[in-house]
């Protein structure tokens, strides 16, 4: 059962509705028990449903939002991209290809969620730590701790405001299967710079929303200026600051 509260249940179903998927309605409810993101997605739509169904009358509804955030295995409905993945120890680093497999369709976009663009919805279970494993052990590093870091799009700072981030949510959910696949080997939760780590880090891109954030030039253009090492002005650290400055006001317009 998840730890939600009475007061919860409107907001839960206003999110599913919105087209949400499980795990970001439980971050737009702040709710911060790691182990609730842990459970399967199926699971975890199950009882989202499961809370929200206050009489029978409304099991037919609820079936149906159900059956949107469940209907399809992941693999057939990737929307977000995992650009790269990548580890690094004691200064050396190898940067791989994509371990999304050819093939994989493009779903519709009703599909996707609206608020993590699919990175917890699609890309947040055991399949997917095993892609992670696999690239990494075949690198052959030898390493006693390891790091999980992730990368996202600058444009899922726009969907975030004072709730759990996707990059939490993710590593909450995906350390402990990632370390398993590596023969439980113990996850460090803080890159330290002062002793040598095994970072592994996953990073994800999203061409069909980069232009999301990109109104946020006409408000605060002083936060988005070219230099000579990145050709991108619209970064996640430059996106995070205009967010900062704007006004609810003139974001909401």
């Amino acid at each position: 059962m998840l730890p939600l509260k009475e007061k919860d249940r409107p907001i839960v179903k206003k999110l599913l509705e919105a087209g949400c998927c499980a795990r970001c309605v439980l971050r737009f409810c702040c709710l911060g028990v790691q182990s609730a993101y842990r459970q399967s997605y199926e699971d975890t739509a199950k009882a989202l449903c499961a809370f929200i169904s206050d009489s029978e009358n409304n099991e037919s509804q609820d079936a149906a939002v159900l059956e949107q955030h469940t209907e399809d295995p992941p693999s057939k409905k990737r929307k977000m991209d995992a650009a790269e993945t990548y580890v690094q120890s004691e200064g050396d680093s190898a940067v791989v290809p994509t371990v999304m497999e050819e093939g994989d369709a493009k779903p519709a976009d009703s599909d996707v969620c609206v608020a993590c663009l699919g990175v917890l919805q699609e890309l947040c279970d055991k399949a997917y730590a095993i892609k992670i494993s696999e690239v990494v052990k075949a690198e052959n590093y030898q390493f006693d701790t390891m790091v999980l870091s992730v990368s996202l799009p600058a444009q899922l700072s726009v969907r975030e405001d004072d709730v759990i981030q996707v990059k939490e949510a993710f590593k909450w959910t995906m350390q402990g299967l990632v370390s398993k696949e590596l023969g439980g080997v113990p996850v460090v939760t803080k890159i330290s710079r002062q002793t040598e780590q095994f970072e592994v880090g996953v990073g994800f891109t999203h061409p069909e929303t980069d232009s999301d954030c990109h109104f946020l030039a006409g408000i605060c253009s002083d936060c988005f200026r070219p230099t000579k090492n990145k050709q991108n002005i619209f970064t996640r650290m430059a996106v995070v600051k205009a967010l900062e400055k704007v006004s609810d006001e003139k974001f909401l317009k």
